[in-house]
């Protein structure tokens, strides 16, 4: 037989590290998907006003020149 050394403590110590280190990175990659996700979702916003402003000026146009839709 060998020599046994017991290190349930550093081990430990080691898994508790590691464990918090996954959740750390875990919260980070959150948080960028979370960013990401706003900002497509502000894209989309501005697309949309943009699209509105453009029907909106459109429907001023016809109206000058005394058309309906």
């Amino acid at each position: 037989m060998g020599i046994r050394v017991k290190c349930d403590g550093d081990q430990r110590s080691r898994e508790i590290r590691d464990g918090k280190k996954r959740r750390e990175e875990e919260e980070l990659r959150m948080v960028k998907s979370e960013e990401s996700e706003m900002e497509r979702n502000g894209e989309r916003k501005r697309r949309e006003e943009e699209e509105l402003r453009m029907v909106k000026s459109e429907e001023s146009e016809m109206e000058r020149n005394g058309e309906r839709w």
